[in-house]
């Protein structure tokens, strides 16, 4: 594999580990902001009410967009193994 082609393939890995994990850091940090706003009104501090809506909405995130990220891992792993063949041992 020449290393332009080694580069590119990084370079699709990096970009799925991106798109990837996007979803579930957006619903988080989202719902995290919510909570957050919601606790400095009533001034109800308590550590439980921040994280449960946090770890709910990145299940459901994961729930969501689970098929989506699976085929963007699935496609970049056939990628990958059909680059494989292109491999020269030295």
């Amino acid at each position: 594999m020449l290393p332009a082609e080694l580069i590119f393939v990084t370079r699709q890995a990096l970009m799925v580990v991106l798109f990837t994990s996007l979803p579930v850091l957006a619903a988080s940090a989202f719902v995290g902001v919510l909570v957050s706003a919601l606790q400095t009104m009533t001034q109800l501090q308590d550590q439980v009410l921040s994280a449960v809506p946090r770890v709910l909405a990145a299940s459901i995130a994961l729930f969501v967009c689970g098929p989506w990220m699976g085929s963007l891992l699935l496609q970049l792993w056939s990628r990958v193994l059909s680059s494989i063949d292109l491999v020269q041992f030295r």
